[in-house]
């Protein structure tokens, strides 16, 4: 789920010596071996090409046939589970699947929801063993796992060419029709049937300067915006109440009155939080939208300042000027905190770090990097936020050695 920033692609390039021959033109059986970050099956093709199959789980007998080969890796289809694992479920939506008719939104339907957790739990550990090594302890995981793992979603973006209205299909550009999703809250359902009514709509067609129409619904608005991005806004409202819960934790460990700086505050979300007590509070957003809804929050304690955190020399301005904060808390979109280099040196007093990443990649490439500054890692924790999906998000602590 992007964050004010979109995610940079992850597929691989085709090879420039052209298509690759097809080793393995025929179906076969294996065993799924592992779960790729994408949260796709790993199996071997009988060439030994390294195959991601949709659909399918760790210890399962699956038929799969190869259909797009990339060098030594290969895109397969599931064709038959042979041995099911004993947590597959049926999945309640209609629009679940993995072909070009199907909805990509939730991939992990078909497994029940302690089989998801412990899925993600393992991914979150073997990035710490990854990243600490054999001679650092390693900080057991928490799980904050999601109170409702259906109708928790508080916002969507739907995508219609005028005649459809729904989702992309999985690694596609179509638009798959959604009549209902059950991860919607019961609000944003209600909407939804709502813009269905409205079909057949002329004005939702494309046109020459954009594929679709986009139409984003929240809980919290009564009407949908078109063509428009939406302020960011955490999609589980149950578990954001959780994040802000532990960000609170952390900050009652120090009665004093620190420093605070905050970046990619967004709209105030954790601002709200850090200005509970008496702390001269930073927070840091460039996204106009965000920035309003601050201003007009008017948060004691807080001093809100524009800066783009992805340019290295606003950033290391940013960081110059607050030279003297103690705490450093953010929570970056996917791309990660990629100007820590010019910001952290900058933070000549800073004791404390309270990182909050929503990709497990980029938090394990920024944590090594405030290990390598002499930070050590106090505590790591798994919040469930989006049931059904792969995604992982982390809550983290780190203080000065």
């Amino acid at each position: 789920m992007p964050k004010r920033r979109a995610q940079r692609g992850s597929s691989q390039r085709r090879s420039s010596r052209g298509p690759v021959k097809r080793a393995d033109p025929a179906p076969f059986v294996a065993e799924v071996r592992d779960l790729a970050s994408d949260g796709r099956a790993v199996v071997i093709a009988p060439s030994g090409r390294v195959t991601f199959v949709p659909g399918a789980w760790p210890g399962e007998q699956i038929k799969v046939v190869t259909r797009d080969e990339r060098g030594r890796v290969a895109e397969g289809e599931l064709l038959e589970v042979v041995e099911p694992h004993p947590q597959r479920r049926l999945s309640p939506c209609n629009h679940h699947g993995y072909t070009a008719s199907a909805c990509g939104g939730c991939p992990w339907q078909f497994m029940d929801y302690p089989s998801q957790i412990r899925a993600k739990r393992q991914r979150v550990e073997q990035a710490l063993i990854a990243l600490l090594g054999a001679e650092r302890a390693v900080p057991a995981v928490a799980v904050l796992a999601a109170p409702n793992e259906w109708h928790y979603r508080n916002r969507a973006q739907f995508k219609s060419d005028g005649e459809r209205l729904g989702y992309l299909a999985a690694r596609s550009r179509s638009i798959v029709d959604i009549t209902e999703c059950p991860v919607l809250t019961a609000s944003n359902q209600s909407q939804l049937a709502s813009l269905r009514n409205k079909l057949p709509n002329p004005e939702w067609r494309p046109t020459r300067s954009r594929e679709w129409t986009t139409l984003d619904i929240d809980d919290q608005r009564p009407d949908a915006i078109i063509n428009q991005r939406q302020p960011f806004r955490q999609g589980n409202t149950e578990q954001n109440t959780v994040m802000k819960d532990w960000l609170r934790s952390q900050l009652n460990t120090d009665t004093r009155p620190v420093k605070v700086l905050e970046l990619f505050a967004g709209s105030g979300n954790f601002t709200q939080v850090l200005v509970d007590r008496e702390r001269t509070v930073v927070a840091a957003e460039v996204a106009e939208t965000a920035l309003e809804a601050m201003s007009e929050a008017s948060l004691p304690n807080a001093v809100v300042e524009c800066c783009d955190l992805f340019d290295e020399a606003a950033a290391e301005a940013l960081a110059i000027r607050h030279a003297d904060a103690q705490w450093l808390v953010l929570d970056p979109p996917r791309d990660g905190f990629t100007t820590r280099e010019s910001v952290m040196p900058r933070l000549s007093a800073l004791e404390r770090v309270l990182y909050i990443s929503c990709d497990l990649a980029t938090w394990q490439r920024d944590a090594r990097y405030f290990l390598d500054q002499g930070f050590s890692v106090d505590e790591v924790s798994l919040i469930d936020l989006f049931p059904q999906t792969p995604h992982v998000e982390i809550l983290s602590a780190f203080s000065r050695l």
